[in-house]
């Protein structure tokens, strides 16, 4: 399903970020850009569309490059300290403003800073004249009148130290690893936006007024507001706001930019999970201003497409050797506009020459023989009907779709055009592009690779480190030698296979009952094989279908030395195919379609999710079907699944974290075999057999499982499909949640571990929580506990004791599904402030236990929770999900809709109870792990 997705999301990109035309490209007439005398840019965008919301960015163009060798840190610390205080918003007055509306920090309100820019983003409702007015002053201030307390400064400073410790395992990921090794000896790798602690050290307020008198001036600064704005009214605003602003900004003179070097690199760590060697092939760098440009570059993406087509259908006839194939359009340093083709390989252990060997020969095939007239038709056919759907696609965009794709088209200097413009000029480059022309261009690319190898890292004693990287010189042997293999081509027509599907009878099930939800727009169907459907027809989302589909049950409901085998399961069968079909063909089959179907299997339920175009109802439904049915299980497939997953677990086991979590899972769950790490002696045991067993079990019997459809569709033609494809599917034994009893501690139990691969300390309270009542009542009070403590956090860990950066806290709701739940918080911290970090946590907890939630708090996170969730249900996917979770608990349908009469039910008595029940009386492990 990886590919799948790549795909539609390469294509849609492709479709919205990257126009072309003849001529100089002229810029989309929906926005209107206006400068004020002072220099000051902003640019308006009035658009009338689903999440009710208007988006505000203030685009600073200035970050961490422009710093001074004293500054270091100083960019993103200035971010930090606008939500500080500002000269109309002293201390966290915005905060309270946003919570007071309803909207949250983080989520409405948020800023980032990178090497060129730092961007404050706001998001608001578009119904509240008095909020958007508070907005404009705000952010004007943040342009000009952010308050530099001293105090607050060094406050702030631990804070963004917190932070730095939670991003040292960004670093230790593989792409991140590759971008900084490939600007090494610049300016531009990942720490330096954000700073290390002792550059931050020396940081000061004066410091940040240099820093920010310098680069924070009008002729330096662009505000972006998209939604359903009056243009008129919002300039008028604007101009009143910003007018006021005044100076010029410091001519740049930034650090020099990293070259692409072809030197072979190679990287292991705790945070790569799978060996793996890539080829990378620089790209012409392209600006899209020009037609001449917009050509290259959408030939730069046609041609991937052609060659991740290729290598998984290579791998797929050649027996699935290798652990997966992976293919992008990579940027590999942290700026410039260099692109690459990335063509990955992850193997097994000691699998590293034949996977060079193998990727090596498919180059070699390309640059030999080329693509085939059938691999060009069938692309260009699918584009055809990505541009066909294109109306579809850019209707449904929502402001914050608009403003992210419009601003991204800036930061990149390309020109982005309005609808009409995009589809005429995409026309045009498929009707041109001929297979002559991209087989040329990608043997031309496909030459002179820059190796990268990367391998997991182990504990320090573990013999699994032991020759996992090789040396530059033995790698670079391998690769020449595998891109001058003597190949033959393909035997016509196996690369494109013929979309042929299986014969289903085309009988229809028997309706037993159908009920109205005329209030809801609901309708319910159950048929006499056990099927239960909702159907909520929705025009939000314009010729777009979501479903759900699932039963109760899940791996808790299996014996539990299924267990491997229910893991084991979806990725073999996605790997198998269907019937005639291979892996490749069915995906392409849903490529065709515009469709997904996602299968799935977790402890408590199983089941598929997806969406369609409204024309593919019927495809999604025949193909939903199909699946449900299949017990196809290729044993070449399942032989590499069943590979992938062992090694894994041998290397998390072998791991510092591994140790851990051992501990971690032993002293919650005990011996309770669902939970915990999968046993290496049950996976190699597992037998097609299993999985076979498995499938029976879980999806044996349509009865008990559930659909729900929301979305752009007729009721009676999708009764109809339903009626035909699913309501004829096996009756068998009803699907229910497991009736056993699984062991959760009951115990408060502390851990302190020196197994930290970084140099932090990772903090955990774990809670485990039973014999509370499930309901929807409770599922909302579950997220306001997760948000009182939330805040806590914030106003304790984070503002006043400048411990760490974003501590969480969130709460999962009681099931009926399993007889326990959690709660969780957890942040990083720095070593010397683990004791510190945890007993504040102790301290918040202590009070909470003894007062309870405060009532004004609660208040505000009652109208935040009240706001959120009515701007979720606005989306017609998400409002699929939640009312598919209650449909399969056995909650009244469509209950969860009404979070006002909801969350209006939830008292201080009902909350301080729940607290006492989920977090004072719960089990509850205590873990601090520092360095090793």
């Amino acid at each position: 399903m990886r590919i799948l997705r790549t795909l539609c999301l390469a294509l849609t990109a492709l479709l919205i970020s990257l126009p072309s035309a003849a001529k100089p490209l002229q810029p989309d007439p929906n926005w209107t850009i206006q400068k004020l005398d002072n220099g000051f840019q902003y640019r308006l965008y009035s658009v009338d569309e689903s999440s009710d919301r208007v988006q505000l960015y203030l685009w600073v163009k200035s970050g961490s490059a422009d710093e001074t060798a004293e500054q270091k840190g100083g960019a993103h610390l200035l971010e930090h300290m606008a939500f500080n205080g500002t000269k109309h918003f002293p201390g966290h007055k915005i905060e309270q403003l946003f919570k007071e509306a309803g909207l949250g920090f983080g989520q409405d309100i948020n800023a980032y800073t990178n090497f060129k820019e730092t961007v404050y983003t706001l998001n608001i409702p578009d119904n509240n004249p008095e909020l958007m007015n508070d907005v404009l002053l705000y952010l004007s201030d943040v342009a000009q009148n952010i308050e530099l307390d001293e105090t607050e400064v060094a406050k702030e400073i631990g804070v963004v130290k917190g932070e730095y410790y939670t991003r040292l395992s960004y670093e230790q990921i593989k792409e991140n690893a590759y971008m900084d090794k490939m600007s090494a000896g610049t300016e531009y790798i990942l720490n330096n936006i954000g700073g290390l602690p002792a550059q931050l050290d020396t940081l000061n307020a004066n410091k940040l007024q240099d820093y920010y008198r310098a680069w924070y001036r009008p002729d330096n600064m662009e505000l972006l507001v998209v939604g359903k704005i009056d243009k008129p009214q919002i300039s008028q605003a604007i101009a009143k706001q910003f007018n006021r602003l005044h100076g010029q900004a410091k001519t740049k003179n930034r650090p020099a930019e990293p070259q692409f070097s072809h030197a072979t690199q190679t990287f292991s760590s705790v945070e790569v999970k799978q060996n793996g060697v890539s080829l990378n092939f620089i790209l012409p760098p392209v600006s899209v201003a020009t037609e001449a440009d917009t050509k290259i570059n959408n030939k730069i993406e046609f041609t991937h497409l052609l060659i991740m087509n290729r290598l998984n259908r290579a791998h797929e006839l050649s027996g699935t050797p290798f652990a997966s194939i992976n293919s992008y359009v990579g940027l590999p340093m942290w700026v410039g506009n260099n692109r690459v083709y990335s063509l990955e390989v992850e193997y097994r252990l000691s699998q590293d020459q034949a996977a060079i060997d193998w990727l090596g020969a498919e180059i070699a095939k390309i640059n030999q023989f080329g693509f085939t007239q059938a691999e060009f038709d069938q692309l260009k056919q699918l584009y055809s009907l990505h541009i066909a759907n294109y109306d579809q696609t850019y209707d449904n965009l929502t402001s914050s779709n608009i403003i992210n794709n419009y601003l991204g088209a800036l930061k990149a200097e390309q020109v982005p055009v309005d609808k009409k413009t995009t589809l005429l000029l995409y026309n045009d480059f498929l009707e041109q592009l001929t297979l002559a022309e991209v087989n040329q261009f990608a043997q031309q690319t496909l030459v002179n690779p820059q190796i990268y190898q990367v391998a997991p890292e182990m504990g320090e004693e573990s013999p699994l480190n032991a020759g996992v990287l090789k040396s530059h010189q033995q790698l670079e042997s391998w690769v020449t030698a595998a891109l001058k293999q003597s190949v033959q081509p393909y035997a016509a027509g196996v690369l494109v296979a013929q979309q042929t599907d299986d014969t289903l009878a085309t009988a229809t099930g028997k309706l037993l009952s159908q009920q109205s939800y005329k209030e809801l727009g609901i309708e319910q169907l159950n048929f006499d094989n056990g099927l239960s459907v909702l159907l909520q027809p929705d025009s939000t989302k314009k010729g777009m279908v979501y479903f759900q589909f699932s039963a109760p049950g899940g791996i808790t409901s299996l014996d539990a030395k299924y267990r491997s085998a229910a893991n084991m399961l979806i990725d073999t069968q996605i790997n198998s195919g269907l019937g005639k079909q291979s892996a490749q063909q069915v995906q392409q089959a849903l490529a065709s379609h515009l469709t997904t179907v996602n299968p799935f299997i977790n402890n408590s339920a199983q089941g598929f999710d997806g969406s369609m175009p409204t024309a593919q109802l019927d495809f999604a439904l025949t193909l939903l079907k199909r699946g449900f049915v299949s017990d196809k299980i290729d044993p070449a497939a399942f032989k590499q699944v069943k590979e992938g997953i062992f090694n894994n677990v041998k290397n998390y086991l072998n791991s510092n974290q591994g140790q851990v979590d051992i501990r971690y899972f032993n002293a919650l769950y005990g011996k309770n075999p669902y939970e915990g790490p999968l046993s290496l002696k049950q996976i190699e045991q597992v037998t097609t057999a299993d999985l076979l067993y498995v499938k029976q079990q879980l999806f044996g019997s349509a009865n008990g499982f559930k659909l729900t459809l929301v979305g752009d569709f007729e009721i009676d033609e999708a009764k109809a499909l339903i009626s035909q494809h699913l309501a004829t599917l096996p009756k068998g034994t009803q699907h229910q949640a497991s009736p056993q009893t699984l062991w959760a501690t009951k115990n408060k139990t502390e851990i302190n571990e020196n197994r930290n691969d970084n140099d932090r300390a990772d903090i955990v309270f774990q809670f485990v929580y039973q014999g509370v009542e499930p309901s929807e009542k409770q599922i909302y009070a579950t997220d306001l506990i997760s948000r009182i403590i939330s805040e806590q956090l914030m106003a304790t860990v984070r503002e006043d004791l400048s411990l760490a950066y974003s501590p969480y806290a969130g709460c999962d709701p009681a099931s009926d599904n399993i007889n326990y739940s959690y709660c969780r918080i957890a942040f990083v911290t720095a070593p010397q402030d683990a004791d510190k970090a945890k007993q504040a946590v102790e301290k918040i907890l202590t009070q909470l236990y003894q007062t309870g939630a405060d009532n004004k708090a609660l208040s505000l996170h009652k109208n935040a929770l009240e706001t959120a969730m009515l701007d979720t249900f606005k989306d017609p996917q998400s409002r699929a999900w939640f009312i598919h979770r209650d449909f399969v608990s056995g909650y009244q349908v469509g209950e969860v809709l009404d979070p006002k009469a909801i969350v209006a039910s939830i008292d201080k008595p009902y909350i301080d109870g729940l607290i006492k029940q989920m977090l004072q009386n719960a089990g509850q492990l205590t873990l601090v792990n520092l360095p090793k």
